[in-house]
């Protein structure tokens, strides 16, 4: 009998669960959740200036930008499908 393993892509290097929307979402969906995120992270900046670190507003910015130029562009969101997909696929472990 041989192990199993299942890779996953952990929640912080997810895009859809950066911009909080289903893999099914349309381009509309995308960029609305996108712009979304950008104002809530600045307002947050805004709100708590001084308590709020500004590498972490770059921090979630980036991780914003990133996840929407995945996403919008359709080849290169069926290739981040494709890992996704590849990830989540179970694959046999050598036995030791």
């Amino acid at each position: 009998m041989s192990a199993v393993k299942e890779a996953q892509i952990p929640d912080e290097e997810n895009y859809y669960k950066i911009l909080e929307v289903p893999s099914t979402a349309n381009l509309t969906e995308i960029r609305n959740a996108y712009e979304e995120k950008l104002e809530e992270a600045h307002l947050e900046a805004i709100a708590a200036y001084s308590l709020f670190p500004e590498e972490e507003t770059e921090e979630k910015l980036l991780h914003y930008s990133q996840a929407f130029v995945a996403l919008a562009n359709p080849i290169a969101r069926a290739k981040y499908d494709d890992e996704i997909h590849y990830n989540k696929v179970s694959t046999p472990e050598e036995k030791t």
